[in-house]
C-alpha cells in the first residue's frame, strides 16, 4: 500500500498519486517536500521506485529483498539506507526534497509518524532529512527496547535456573549421604567383626 504526503505552501496534505511536477526541484522560495511510503508493496506499486524516481537498480533490489542488512550508500543526488528494526527493517531513499520509505512488514516507527502527520503533525515541514532522522531514531530505539527486554528475560531465566539447581543439590545431599553410608557400613563391619570375635574368644 502506498501512502503519499506532500508539503507545500506551509501545509502537509495526503495525496493519492504522485504529480510529476513534484519530482523536480521546487521553485526558489517555494519549498515542496514529498514523502512516499511503500508498505509491503506489490510489483506494480514498486514501480514508483524505478519509473517515478529512477533509483539505482541495485538500491531498488536491496529495498525489495526479503532479507536485508543494515547499509547506507550515496548515489547521485540521494542517499539510500537500510535500517534494522524490531518489527520491520526499513529501506529509505532520501533526497533534497523527497523521502521514500519501503518496508515489507508493519513498522511502528513509520506508522507513528504517518499517523502524526495525518492528524496535523508538522514534523514533515522540516524536510526529508529531518523525517529521515526521526524514522531512523524511532526504529533503532524500538530495536534497543527489544534487545533490553531479551537481556532482562535471559537474566531472569538464569536466576530461575540457578534457584532450581540449588534446590536440586539440597534435595540430593541427603540421598547421597544415605548412599555413602550404605557403602561404608559393610567396610566398617568387615574391620570390626574380627576384633569383636577375638574379644569374644579371649573372654
Amino acid at each position: 500500500m502506498n501512502t503519499i504526503f506532500v508539503h507545500r505552501d506551509g501545509r502537509t496534505e495526503s495525496a493519492t498519486s504522485i504529480d510529476r511536477s513534484w519530482l523536480g526541484p521546487p521553485p526558489a522560495g517555494k519549498p515542496l517536500y514529498l514523502w512516499v511510503d511503500l508498505a509491503a508493496p506489490s510489483i506494480p506499486e514498486s514501480l514508483v521506485l524505478t519509473d517515478s524516481f529512477a533509483f539505482h537498480p541495485l538500491a531498488v533490489e536491496a529495498a525489495r529483498a526479503e532479507r536485508q542488512l543494515p547499509a547506507i550508500d550515496a548515489f547521485d543526488g540521494y542517499l539510500f539506507a537500510v535500517v534494522a528494526g524490531a518489527d520491520a527493517d526499513i529501506s529509505v531513499f532520501v533526497g533534497p526534497h523527497y523521502i521514500v520509505s519501503v518496508h515489507r512488514a508493519e513498522s511502528k516507527a513509520i506508522a507513528d509518524q504517518i499517523d502524526s502527520v495525518r492528524h496535523g503533525g508538522r514534523q514533515f515541514s522540516e524536510g526529508p532529512f529531518a523525517m529521515f532522522h526521526r524514522l531512523v531514531d524511532a526504529t533503532v530505539d524500538g530495536l534497543a527496547q527489544v534487545v533490553q527486554a531479551q537481556r532482562s528475560g535471559a537474566d531472569g531465566l538464569e536466576k530461575r535456573t540457578n534457584r532450581h539447581l540449588e534446590l536440586f543439590v539440597r534435595l540430593l545431599e541427603p540421598i547421597m549421604l544415605l548412599v555413602m553410608a550404605g557403602a561404608v557400613l559393610p567396610v566398617v563391619a568387615g574391620f570390626l567383626l574380627p576384633v569383636f570375635m577375638m574379644s569374644q574368644a579371649v573372654g
